[in-house]
């Protein structure tokens, strides 16, 4: 039920990103010593982006927090790496990582004949800006770039707004919107389709030019359970647009909007 390829299980490592440096899973920056999370649990997300096709995967999460300052960390979840290395109340800046496989490994028949896409390391940074007000709710808004380092087959730059807001002292809540732009070779790796790929496959030719990828809206809540445990289920809808949207590995063997949904388990040392 778990076999599925990297694509998928990246996708359940994007829901429940945290919100800010206090991370969704309820884990808040202490004022001494390192501190770290683990968190396990399942996820149900499409085969790959602008599939119409969901699978369930497991999910599973690693942050250490309190680097050298109560807002720096780094966090792996899935096969995505996210952190802040500025150790300041408001300002955050620090590097970023996902993995992107092929897809050789999915089931509709059309889509895995393409030699398109390669497998990417899309790897680098991630500035932002937080504030937290009188009633403890957190504000962020950071924009995310990063080149795909093992084949150089684009960038991404991925603006993106957060909340998130204590409910009760137990319960928190989180939310994000964001949009991604993308360069022609990125659209044209992930999208594209060539002459020589349309005969393998059977779908039409298109070519890409640099654009918005897509759009997102992201949803979470997590209960802290203990001091030490906590529960956290996510959610989100991704809209895809522009090519991404119109190509035919999204608009005829796909679907234009996607959907994903994760729990997990979550433990606080």
């Amino acid at each position: 039920m778990f076999g599925r390829g990297p694509i998928a299980i990246l996708s359940a490592a994007l829901l429940a990103a945290p919100a800010t440096a206090a991370s969704a899973d309820g884990a808040k920056p202490s004022s001494g010593g390192v501190d770290l999370t683990l968190g396990a649990g399942a996820a149900f997300v499409p085969e790959y982006e602008g599939s119409d096709e969901y699978h369930p995967v497991p999910a599973w999460n690693l942050r250490v927090g309190n680097l050298y300052g109560p807002n720096t960390y780094v966090s792996i979840r899935g096969l995505r790496l996210e952190s802040n290395l500025l150790p300041s109340e408001n300002f955050r800046l620090g590097i970023t990582a996902h993995y992107q496989s092929d897809y050789d490994d999915v089931d509709d028949d059309a889509v895995s004949e393409l030699e398109r896409p390669s497998n990417a390391i899309q790897a680098g940074v991630v500035a932002g800006y937080e504030i937290t007000d009188d009633q403890h709710i957190q504000y962020g808004l950071e924009v995310e770039a990063t080149y795909d380092v093992l084949h150089g087959n684009g960038a991404l730059v991925t603006p993106r707004a957060r909340i998130r807001l204590p409910i009760t002292q137990e319960v928190l809540f989180n939310s994000s919107i964001a949009v991604s732009w993308a360069s022609s070779d990125y659209m044209s790796n992930r999208f594209g389709i060539s002459d020589a790929d349309a005969a393998r496959s059977g779908l039409r030719p298109f070519d890409t030019d640099a654009g918005f990828k897509d759009a997102e809206l992201g949803l979470g809540v997590t209960y802290l359970i203990t001091k030490n445990w906590s529960f956290s289920m996510s959610g989100s809808y991704q809209r895809m647009l522009e090519d991404a949207a119109d190509s035919p590995i999204v608009d005829n063997r796909g679907s234009r909007d996607n959907f994903r949904a994760a729990a997990l388990v979550n433990y606080h040392f």
